[in-house]
């Protein structure tokens, strides 16, 4: 059974309000981790809601079982990166954080989702960044927005920071 679900097989809520899409990050010093997660709409099967990125807590010592790893319910209060402007109003997905551990600083690389609504239909995806010192706090992130803003598409980076050296951004879906 998957650590984190939308409903348990007999049918009883699980341990999230959102129904599926998951990807996960793991928050260091925290054991806690970031979790992209998405509803669907009435719409139809294929039509779903936008993304948003919750922090789910690690319960108890879970690196000494790793088979059975369990997180506290992923809540409407859980959120802490949802869609916040028109860049975004499909969602806010792929998250991947690095710990500067020099400054204490986490920074987070996502993609922002835009569905263009005027004309034909498209939907762009482009690698941003955030930051905070206290990831599992909302109102702690800081916006930079997207990374490469002459490039049409991007999503699907990392950092990689090596204290009091180069630090690395890899990044190739384009």
């Amino acid at each position: 059974m998957p650590i984190i679900n939308g409903s348990n097989p007999d049918g009883t809520s699980g341990a999230s309000i959102f129904q599926y899409n998951y990807n996960v990050a793991f928050v260091p010093g925290y054991n806690g981790l970031l979790v992209r997660a998405q509803n669907s709409s009435t719409a139809g099967p294929y039509s779903v809601k936008p993304s948003h990125i919750a922090y789910a807590q690690l319960e108890g010592e879970w690196w000494s079982d790793l088979e059975n790893i369990q997180v506290d319910p992923i809540l409407e209060q859980s959120v802490v990166i949802e869609p916040y402007s028109i860049e975004t109003n499909y969602g806010t997905e792929d998250p991947r954080i690095a710990l500067d551990e020099s400054t204490g600083i986490y920074y987070l690389l996502y993609s922002a989702v835009q569905n263009f609504t005027t004309g034909p239909p498209k939907v762009v995806s482009k690698l941003s960044l955030a930051a905070s010192m206290t990831p599992e706090i909302k109102s702690s992130w800081k916006f930079y927005g997207d990374i490469f803003p002459q490039i049409s598409w991007s999503k699907s980076g990392a950092l990689l920071i090596i204290p009091g050296e180069t630090s690395y951004l890899f990044w190739g879906d384009r």
